[in-house]
């Protein structure tokens, strides 16, 4: 069922971000598409408008009767689009980015991360507590999410900051050294740092470059309070070892 939702979204997704550049076939459907033949690695499907997908493992290949083609390998998360007139349309999900090729050779780039799938950008929360001479920034980070916070998400912000605050707050607090942490939210799954990870929430301890511990949590499971409150007392709980 995830995997059957990320393909849905991730079809949003490309549809979205095709529609301004092109108005031609962008994507790959196969509806009343036919089983023509069957191989070990390969099946071949063709619909009544002269369509022909071919479908492997991990990549789709279809070709138009008018003469475009998509390629879309779901290994790399690339999808390219090419048109009779020679211009493209390329898909890096992983990367995040879109790029439109015209005929004559002219780009654009734009770029997905820290943005919405819509193309709304994606704002930083970012929340500081010092405690000489410790400091230590909590960070909502949109380049390691795909959608912004929603109430129940955001609510675990708050409630992980609080055990944060509490930990250092301690008289006993022995820390040393400046900290981060940083929080992403991928909620669809469609591209760069949460292309096919679906309602996660990260939570990464950072020390310069270095990255401490990444704690991973279900963020459907945010709307129950002892759950919540079982996450928010693991972030305490690893924050008294540092």
């Amino acid at each position: 069922m995830k995997a059957v939702l990320r393909i849905f979204l991730i079809c949003i997704f490309f549809t979205l971000i095709s529609v301004s550049v092109y108005s031609r076939v962008s994507e790959i459907t196969y509806e009343n598409a036919v089983i023509k033949e069957e191989k070990k690695d390969k099946t071949i499907y063709e619909k009544p408008d002269g369509t022909v997908i071919t479908k492997y493992a991990d990549r789709e290949i279809a070709v138009f009767k008018d003469g475009t083609q998509i390629d879309f390998n779901h290994k790399t998360g690339i999808k390219q689009v090419s048109y009779k007139d020679g211009s493209r349309l390329i898909v890096n999900y992983m990367e995040g980015t879109r790029t439109s090729v015209s005929s004559d050779g002219q780009k654009e780039v734009f770029d997905y991360k820290g943005k919405t799938i819509y193309g709304d950008s994606i704002a930083e929360i970012k929340r500081i507590v010092q405690k000489e001479p410790v400091l230590v920034e909590f960070i909502f980070n949109p380049f390691l999410s795909d959608d912004s916070p929603d109430k129940f998400v955001q609510l675990a912000y708050n409630k992980f900051f609080d055990a944060l605050y509490k930990r250092i707050a301690s008289k006993k607090f022995p820390g040393k050294n400046n900290l981060t942490v940083e929080m992403g939210f991928c909620h669809f799954g469609t591209y760069g740092k949460c292309y096919g990870i679906l309602n996660k929430v990260f939570i990464s301890f950072k020390s310069g470059n270095k990255v401490l511990k990444t704690f991973e949590f279900n963020s459907l499971l945010f709307k129950d309070e002892k759950k919540l409150e079982e996450f928010s007392n693991q972030i305490y709980e690893y924050f008294l070892t540092i």
